[in-house]
């Protein structure tokens, strides 16, 4: 939640949006290497995370433009 808020700092936004990405790497490492067969899962769990790393990546790429 404070990565969340920190988006609406203007000056932060790019690198929150940075962290936030290598923050969700890290989750992802830590999960597969525990519960692999999340991958597998019918719901997705490890799946969902992907489009929310490219909407971070995005937003940090498109803060200069705004």
């Amino acid at each position: 939640m404070v990565l969340g808020l920190a988006l609406f700092v203007r000056p932060w936004t790019a690198r929150v949006a940075i962290f936030m990405c290598l923050s969700t790497v890290g989750y992802l490492i830590a999960g597969t290497l525990s519960l692999p067969h999340y991958w597998i899962d019918p719901l997705g769990p490890w799946l969902k995370v992907l489009p929310m790393m490219a909407l971070c990546l995005f937003v940090a790429a498109t803060d200069a433009r705004r």
